[in-house]
């Protein structure tokens, strides 16, 4: 009698064999991505310009063991994660220049007061500015 699926053991091995190539070659270049993310993680200092994930760059003020602290704007500092960065940034790549001197002073920044509120109506309407309220506001209450 002959068997209904000769050379099955064949097949089997094969697809095996093609199952064991691929995860071998699917897993090879991710571990090699993680391990040049891994160092560049490991080799981020003070000063460093970095993407993060959330696509914000930043300059890295403070290094932790797992945390970075990131300045996003002058005096703007927020802490994410080592795993946030995606890569360095180097000073070429930078579209927009920054230095300190340019940032104003505390000397020039003049506080904020109420703002001044105008109230406009459309187009032909009377104003309803507080004056002009003030001065259509009649000084005793009609009587009917």
């Amino acid at each position: 009698m002959t068997p209904m699926f000769a050379g099955g053991g064949t097949t089997i091995l094969l697809v095996l064999l093609g199952l064991l190539m691929f995860t071998f070659l699917m897993q090879r270049p991710l571990k090699k991505q993680m391990a040049a993310q891994n160092e560049l993680r490991d080799s981020l200092t003070e000063g460093t310009r970095v993407l993060l994930t959330s696509q914000i760059i930043g300059t890295v003020t403070h290094v932790g063991d797992e945390q970075l602290i990131i300045e996003i704007a002058p005096g703007v500092e927020v802490t994410v994660m080592k795993q946030a960065v995606i890569r360095t940034i180097a000073p070429e790549d930078e579209e927009f220049e920054f230095a300190d001197e340019d940032a104003p002073s505390d000397e020039s920044l003049t506080p904020i007061g109420e703002p001044e509120v105008t109230m406009t109506g459309p187009v032909g309407a009377p104003s309803t500015s507080p004056a002009a309220v003030e001065q259509n506001t009649p000084e005793s209450p009609r009587q009917n």
